[in-house]
């Protein structure tokens, strides 16, 4: 696996495979969250285009698989990969490709080929019509987000005017914490004696307690029909 430094420094991986070829050579770029071995290696693409003689070139977009991750929001985007794609083929040296996109790598290299005429053939998969129709993402089919009813400034207004209002240097209510039975078992005065299991007298003297006497247990009747023994 090789890599190049794009334009704003970010590394970005790359692999090929095959040799010469009279024809351009076929670049692929993923979509998103995965890499090339996922999407082209692993189903076999890549090996039926080597088969069909072939040059192949697949990239990890930037923040997947072996490139760079920036933590920076405003080094991503289609746009931004599509420089990484441009970079790819100066690197190269190539001033003719197939490309083909899938999913995420679909928008790129949509945006690449409307903006470079090294490309001889498109190939757009897993992407809708949107893309073309709509110029990215199919707001028929997913609205942008709206805000939740629990953050709009009708919602908040509403709920600040139930609040109790409490004037300024009045003690807060005492309220009982924790479930029900540790809040009876609050009630109880004093630790319980380990023999009896009944509470413990308080003792005179601060600080210590008098233990109660262990209660003997009355022993069973004896049958007589064992002969007064168990």
């Amino acid at each position: 696996m090789d890599r190049f430094i794009s334009f704003d420094g970010a590394g970005i991986a790359y692999q090929v495979w095959g040799g010469p070829s009279p024809l351009p050579p076929v670049v692929l770029h993923h979509g998103f969250v995965v890499d090339a071995t996922t999407n082209f290696v692993a189903p076999g693409v890549v090996a039926a285009l080597v088969a069909a003689g072939r040059r192949v070139i697949a990239p990890d977009a930037r923040g997947h698989g072996a490139s760079d991750k920036p933590h920076d929001p405003d080094r991503y985007g289609e746009a931004v990969m599509a420089r990484d794609l441009a970079g790819l083929l100066d690197t190269l040296g190539l001033d003719t490709v197939d490309l083909v996109g899938y999913s995420m790598g679909a928008v790129v290299a949509a945006v690449f080929a409307s903006t470079d005429d090294r490309v001889r053939r498109l190939v757009l998969s897993g992407v809708g019509a949107g893309v073309v129709e709509l110029g990215g993402l199919d707001t028929r089919a997913m609205p942008p987000q709206r805000s939740p009813r629990c953050c709009s400034p009708r919602r908040r207004r509403r709920s600040r005017r139930r609040r109790p209002h409490r004037s300024a240097g009045s003690p807060m209510p005492s309220v009982p914490t924790g479930p029900p039975w540790r809040r009876r078992c609050t009630r109880r005065t004093g630790p319980r004696s380990p023999w009896t299991g009944s509470p413990r007298p308080r003792s005179s003297s601060p600080g210590r307690t008098t233990p109660s006497p262990p209660v003997p247990r009355s022993s069973p009747a004896r049958s007589p029909a064992h002969g007064g023994a168990w």
